[in-house]
């Protein structure tokens, strides 16, 4: 089979936004209005480490059950803080008004921590100080939590 222009030319001309070329900004996935920034990390895998400090340092008067629903829900809206050598990324959550930090690493969430606990490894995390305008952010972060009821807890088996 020979090569010929036309040949290379047929598929530009069957989609000729193939080639259009798009600055890195425009080729993101459009977030819905009020969610730039937002990040679902609901997919990944949450350790039992992750849980445990969860309910010890923010949702003690929970269940195990409850609070494992509880943090599930907050990882559909976080803000990413920023990654260390490690690979692992640090997100922002908001749970009943307090802001907490969610380390994840791999495709898993591996621990929880608070703002306090964040700040003395902040800088590993490539952040050597909180944003300008801290309580906007927080504000706009916890503008987006979805109603925990809304997630259905695991049917066994």
């Amino acid at each position: 089979m020979r090569l010929t222009l036309a040949a290379l030319e047929a598929p530009l001309r069957a989609n000729p936004l193939r080639n259009f070329a798009m600055s890195p900004k425009d080729s993101r996935e459009t977030q819905p209005e009020g969610r730039h920034g937002l990040y679902d990390i609901s997919r990944l895998h949450v350790s039992e480490h992750a849980l445990e400090r969860f309910r010890e340092r923010v949702a003690n008067s929970l269940s195990p059950d409850e609070a494992a629903i509880r943090l599930l829900a907050l990882l559909r809206n976080c803000r990413k803080l920023g990654t260390n050598a490690e690979s692992a990324i640090a997100f922002l959550a908001i749970y009943d008004d307090q802001p907490i930090v969610l380390i994840t690493r791999g495709g898993n969430v591996v621990t929880c921590l608070s703002l306090d606990q964040f700040e003395t490894v902040m800088s590993d995390f490539g952040r050597h100080r909180w944003p300008r305008r801290f309580g906007r952010w927080l504000r706009k972060t916890s503008q987006g939590n979805c109603d925990p009821s809304s997630i259905k807890s695991p049917q066994p088996d």
